[in-house]
């Protein structure tokens, strides 16, 4: 059985000023002056299991972060707003499978990874006719059972 352990910092620091464009009377579209920093640590763990020669167990288990961006904090449209208290979407990521191959021929792996993210960043419709609000959607999960198979021929059949 073999663990492989994985670890990465980021230190992101984001500062924006300025202006978008212009409005229709030729004005300044000013975009509030931003700066924010921090510190993230994401970490995984991933396992291996020997079941036979040629097939092996598997199990992975990582950390994830998606910052907010500038794009995310600028408005897309005029009647839409930006929640002020938008922050990054953290989760993390587990799979397990089962893979290997026969008479070297026929490759498959079959698995299931479970995906999540909280306070993922999302739109939603306001009681405002024509207006959107971005916010965290809070609890987002994704999962699924993919399975793959791969077959060579031999070089008896070619």
């Amino acid at each position: 059985m073999s663990v492989t352990p994985g670890l990465r910092y980021d230190y992101l620091r984001n500062t924006g000023r300025g202006y978008l464009g212009r409005t229709a009377n030729g004005g300044e579209n000013r975009v509030p002056d931003q700066q924010s920093q921090r510190n993230v640590l994401l970490y995984g763990l991933g396992a291996e299991f020997i079941v036979s020669p040629t097939t092996n167990l598997y199990a992975n288990y990582s950390r994830a972060f998606r910052p907010v961006l500038f794009g995310d904090l600028v408005p897309p449209a005029t009647a839409d707003v930006i929640d002020p208290n938008l922050k990054d979407a953290r989760g993390y990521t587990a799979e397990v499978g089962y893979r290997g191959n026969y008479k070297n021929w026929l490759r498959f792996d079959v698995g299931y990874f479970f995906l999540n993210y909280e306070d993922r960043i999302g739109t939603i419709r306001r009681p405002v006719p024509g207006a959107r609000w971005a916010r965290p959607s809070s609890f987002a999960p994704t999962w699924a059972a993919p399975k793959r198979t791969g077959w060579k021929p031999t070089p008896s059949w070619t």
